[in-house]
Formats: structure tokens, sequence, C-alpha cells
């Protein structure tokens, strides 16, 4: 019975992998997406015959252990921080970043977030937000008579 609880695991464990990978296929074309990879790691191992243990009447020493691993398991998901492919839009205030960072947005509670997503917009007071109406941090105010916005490297505006 051990062996179909140990193949068990193991089926489970793929089935979260495949999961994981459905989600990441799904999602490869949405801004800003990051993929995420499982890690899985060892159950314990059940220790049949341990190193220098007598295996005969007559004191033979054994040399090396015999131990049955137990299965596996998934230990954690991480996202997969590597860049994405840059696109133009007709938008001037979609922007991305290049390399590592993200942008921080005002959660509705008042916290900070975070996305990679860089399509904005102008909501009706003129702060860039985000698709959902969340402002970014630090607030930007574009004034009804600007002609045009530009953000340098340094992400000054």
């Amino acid at each position: 019975m051990r062996a179909l609880s140990i193949a068990a695991t193991g089926m489970s464990a793929q089935q979260l992998n495949v999961e994981v990978i459905s989600h990441n296929i799904s999602n490869s074309s949405t801004t800003g997406f990051k993929a995420s990879r499982v890690e899985f790691q060892d159950l314990l191992y059940q220790n049949i015959r341990t190193v220098g243990s007598v295996s005969s009447d007559s004191g033979t020493i054994v040399p090396s252990g015999l131990q049955i691993g137990l299965g596996v398991m998934p230990a954690a998901t991480y996202r997969v921080n590597t860049q994405g492919n840059l696109s133009t839009t007709s938008n001037a205030y979609d922007l991305a970043i290049s390399g590592r960072g993200y942008f921080q947005i005002q959660m509705p509670d008042g916290t900070t977030g975070y996305t990679r997503s860089g399509a904005f917009q102008l909501n009706s007071s003129g702060q860039i937000v985000t698709a959902d109406g969340y402002q970014i941090l630090p607030s930007i105010t574009v004034p009804s008579t600007a002609t045009s916005v530009t953000v340098n490297s340094s992400g000054q505006v």
C-alpha cells in the first residue's frame, strides 16, 4: 500500500504543476503578468536499515543504509521575474519598466500595492490611475492645459 501512497503524492504534486503551467499559459498575453513556477521537496525518508548496523550474527557491518522516500510535496510557488516583451501603444499614458521594479499604486484600503502593468489613464481629476482606477504613487496630476507628458529614464515625469 505504501507504493500507492507514494505514487499519489507524485500525482498530486504534478497536478499542481500542470495547474500553474495552465495559469501561466492563459495569462501569457496579460500586460505585466509574471509567470509562476512550482518548487518541490522530498517528503520524509523512512530508515529501513541504518548505516553501520549489524547485518548478521557474525557482526558484519552494513556499509550503506537503506532509506525509502515517502513521496514528494510542493514546497512553494514563486514568480519568475524576467523581463517581458515591451510593445508600443497609442496611449500616451502607457508606461513600461525595463528591468527590475514595480509601479506603486494606492489600494482602496490605503495600503500600497505593486504592479508591472503600465496601462495607465487619467481619471476625472487628471490623476494618473490604473485601469481599475487606483492612483499611482506618488500621485501625479496632469494639468488640463498640458500638451504632452514625458517620463525620463529615471522615472521623473
